[in-house]
């Protein structure tokens, strides 16, 4: 068991490494998307500025009325989202391109693991260029956090987890039909209508509400606003918590039995290197 377990992070460290090493050939490549986001959330600083939604916000009290900074946790959460809805499939597709699928596939490390390690990396940067652009954002232009550091993580750790799997199941159209992936594709234009990435979830008509209630998003933007803007405590978004954990329980299973079923299909087909 110690041994497995030995192994188990030993390959994390491994394609975290290479992450590491591809970052290093190409730092612009960091540089700029810390430049673009920046630069996106200044957009948002202007845009509220013109509408006039700078005073306190009283329909958004319960997440302290600040118009901006509820837009700011939404946007820097939509590119989380993306990561994990879109990781799988974009290092499949990579991997498709540059000859190597194969030599990963025929490797000691499973499927599932060869997925969760190769997002590693882009889930790490991602993150970094939150933390980056928060305090950027805090410092210049008063975006005001009372974040409760241990329900926030809770929160990202589990959506995270319920992405991963819907990512999965991406990575599995991959495989079998090499391009196109209607899943993320879907998944990241109902995010951005439903989810209240850029407007409180409420302002949608009744119907709409009820679609928003089956993407997992939709609660973990809600609880991560709560935990970062008033401080939440874990006990308070425990109902977004469960949800979210049903999520993951629901999609991981359906993302890992997909892509096996899909790995198999392409196997058969000899076409595992075809793109």
């Amino acid at each position: 068991m110690l041994a497995r377990c030995l192994m188990f992070f030993r390959k994390g460290y491994v394609f975290v490494r290479r992450g590491l090493l591809i970052f290093v050939s190409y730092k612009l490549q960091f540089v700029l998307s810390i430049v673009s986001i920046f630069f996106s959330l200044v957009s948002f600083y202007f845009m509220v500025n013109f509408l006039g939604l700078t005073d306190f916000n009283p329909q958004l009290a319960d997440l302290g009325g600040n118009y901006l900074s509820f837009l700011v946790i939404g946007s820097l959460y939509l590119g989380l989202t993306s990561v994990g809805q879109a990781s799988f499939a974009s290092t499949l597709s990579e991997e498709q391109s540059l000859g190597t699928l194969e030599q990963l596939f025929i490797s000691k490390t499973s499927i599932w693991h060869i997925l969760v390690f190769s997002s590693l990396w882009n889930y790490l940067t991602t993150i970094v260029n939150m933390i980056i652009v928060l305090l950027i954002y805090g410092h210049f232009f008063q975006v005001r956090l009372s974040a409760n550091l241990l329900s926030s993580t809770v929160i990202l750790v589990i959506s995270s987890a319920a992405m991963m799997g819907i990512g999965m199941i991406s990575a599995g159209f991959i495989l079998r039909y090499k391009k196109g992936d209607p899943i993320s594709w879907t998944y990241g234009i109902l995010t951005g209508l439903l989810s209240g990435i850029y407007y409180p979830v409420e302002v949608l008509p009744e119907y709409l509400q009820a679609l928003s209630k089956i993407l997992p998003s939709t609660y973990a933007i809600a609880a991560l606003r709560r935990t970062t803007l008033t401080g939440a405590s874990i006990v308070e978004v425990m109902p977004e918590v469960w949800i979210l954990l049903f999520f993951a329980l629901l999609t991981v299973p359906s993302g890992l039995i997909f892509v096996r079923t899909s790995f198999n299909f392409a196997r058969k087909q000899g076409s595992l290197g075809w793109y």
